[in-house]
């Protein structure tokens, strides 16, 4: 691509730029979206024995898709608002084709052949599908701890915890290892400073979601019942989701001792009380690169 950065300069200087200013670049023949997309695949190869922030690397879809992406912008056709623009998937939110774990070792082979529609909507916007993040079990922690891929490392300080459940998509952000992530947005994006974009109930599709835990048919039946009948005045109150969310939560509880014994004097503890003052990165510290 003509005027390009090189693959060593995009790769050194492009990882932090934000999405929109990356799409600009794009469009105008600046950056090529094949060498964005190897920069950031080098990055999470380089960094995912530390971080462990993927569960599922697409390095050939993802090529093949900027490969495509960059032609298209060669051939003059009209671009999306996030055309060649690197993203990844929670590994709670099913991507057709792509192996989806849900952070457990039940579902390590099972493979949607249907989409989150947020996922559809970002490959309609342009965008580059690179992995599956960790997640711990069914989303259902508040660290990046699942016992069958290990735990996400936070890239400030891998000792500390990259928060949950979405601790995998916010430390590759937070590291350069992608553009965009799916995920959750309170406890991961703070514990790695990140900066999340919330939006209100119904901005962003959640249909398909959970797809093996949550058919479609069922959600439709929940939506019918929280709008025609008297029982669904306890969904939109939240009070039988929330009766079903700690049911899981108690069953996965339950799974994870009797798969680790060991995990019982544990859980049964009072948590340690912390005393002083939150710790911060060092002065000057950035991400590894």
């Amino acid at each position: 691509m003509q005027g390009a950065l090189s693959g060593d300069e995009m790769s050194a200087a492009l990882w932090q730029r934000p999405a929109h200013e990356l799409a600009r670049l794009i469009a105008a023949k600046q950056v090529s979206p094949l060498e964005l997309t190897k920069g950031v695949l080098e990055r999470i190869d380089r960094l995912q024995p530390t971080l462990n922030a993927f569960i599922t690397v697409c390095h050939d879809a993802a090529l093949a898709a900027a490969r495509q992406a960059e032609q298209a912008v060669m051939d003059g056709a009209a671009l999306g608002p996030l055309h060649g623009v690197p993203y990844a998937v929670k590994d709670l939110v099913n991507t057709a084709g792509v192996r989806t774990t849900f952070g457990s070792p039940i579902f390590k082979d099972y493979v949607p052949d249907q989409n989150l529609l947020i996922v559809d909507r970002l490959q309609a916007a342009g965008a580059i599908s690179i992995g599956k993040t960790n997640t711990p079990e069914f989303g259902l922690m508040t660290t990046t701890e699942p016992e069958s891929y290990g735990p996400a490392h936070n890239p400030w300080d891998v000792n500390r915890s990259t928060g949950g459940s979405s601790g995998g998509s916010a430390a590759a952000v937070a590291a350069g290892e992608t553009v965009v992530a799916i995920g959750s947005i309170l406890i991961p994006a703070m514990v790695k400073q990140g900066f999340p974009t919330r939006f209100g109930v119904g901005t962003v599709a959640s249909a398909g979601g959970l797809g093996i835990l949550i058919p479609p048919s069922i959600v439709m039946v929940m939506y019918a019942v929280s709008t025609n009948s008297s029982v669904g005045a306890l969904f939109i109150a939240g009070i039988i989701p929330g009766i079903m969310m700690a049911a899981l939560l108690i069953l996965t509880i339950a799974l994870q001792v009797w798969r680790r014994p060991e995990l019982a004097p544990r859980l049964a503890a009072p948590a340690p009380r912390r005393r002083g003052r939150r710790a911060r990165p060092p002065a000057g510290w950035r991400p590894p690169r």
